[in-house]
């Protein structure tokens, strides 16, 4: 077994932490299945763990997934409250990514982008009237070159923290696009 496997299973089985051991032990063995069929097709365990997405998140789903299925089993009080509880703090979670963190990561984007442009127009000003601001023309020269750097080294940076962002986005939506088809086969189950 490789390094990926085992620490994804650990870290699924950590966050499972609490709920019955035999629904652990049947979930954790569902996802060992899928870094078996993944070898027998050539897959590495690395993209596998990948495709599967964040444990811990995974965990958390899989925890009001079984909160769920409790409830529909024997409706109680207990069951609903910690049913109730779960999604609460699902949705916590769904609203602080959406609505605070997600707003201040674009804003902080578009002022570093907006930073970036000045710094293009900043150093091809040096380049520009250097000598007017009474630098050498050497001085000024290599002054704007490197103010323009800067400002590349800005985008790149901007460019592989985009990418970043737009990926754990991706794994975060497909965490919950998991969810949607059994939150609607439950609804479809129910008399």
């Amino acid at each position: 077994m490789g390094e990926a496997r085992l620490t994804f299973l650990a870290t699924l089985r950590a966050g499972l932490r609490g709920a019955p051991p035999d629904a652990v032990d049947d979930i954790v063995a569902d996802y060992a299945s899928h870094f078996e069929v993944g070898a027998v097709k050539g897959r590495s365990e690395e993209d596998i763990a990948t495709a599967l997405g964040d444990p811990l998140a995974l965990a958390d789903e899989l925890r009001v997934e079984m909160r769920i299925g409790r409830w529909q089993a024997a409706p109680s009080p207990g069951a609903a409250a910690r049913l109730i509880g779960a999604v609460l703090g699902l949705g916590a979670i769904n609203t602080i990514l959406a609505f605070i963190m997600l707003p201040l990561a674009c804003l902080l984007f578009s002022l570093l982008a907006l930073a970036d442009v000045l710094l293009f127009f900043i150093g091809a000003w040096f380049i520009i009237d250097g000598p007017g601001l009474g630098w050498e023309r050497p001085g000024s020269l290599l002054g704007g070159l490197g103010v323009i750097l800067a400002g590349v080294t800005l985008a790149a940076l901007l460019a592989l923290s985009a990418i970043a962002l737009i990926g754990g986005l991706a794994r975060y939506a497909r965490l919950h696009y998991r969810l949607l088809p059994r939150a609607a086969q439950l609804k479809d189950d129910t008399p």
